[in-house]
């Protein structure tokens, strides 16, 4: 939302799980890019907890999108998005997107 938005990405217990917490906008979504994809194909899954996002726009959405596409046929799972989240995930149809999963 401002120049002064912040992401950060840690790594959850699980293999293949990131937790964010922060903005994703303009400024932080290249951060996204640098999740590391250790495998692509079918039945790989990346799971982005981002129970602690506080907004998402465009750009953000984009970055997931990207993401997505990267893991090659595998799964970009969304989990736990707030309701502000959530309502911009929805806008944007964002579940209907080829190798999303949104859980919420």
């Amino acid at each position: 939302m401002s120049g002064g938005a912040t992401l950060r990405i840690a790594s959850g217990e699980a293999m293949g799980m990131f937790i964010l917490s922060g903005e994703i906008d303009l400024h932080t979504a290249p951060q996204i890019a640098d999740i590391p994809v250790t495998s692509t194909g079918r039945g790989t899954k990346l799971t982005l907890d981002v129970a602690d996002v506080t907004f998402i726009d465009s750009i953000g959405i984009w970055a997931l999108v990207n993401l997505s596409r990267l893991l090659d046929g595998g799964q970009l799972i969304i989990a736990n998005p707030s309701s502000e989240v959530r309502r911009t995930l929805d806008l944007v149809d964002l579940s209907d997107a080829a190798g999303i999963v949104i859980n919420r």
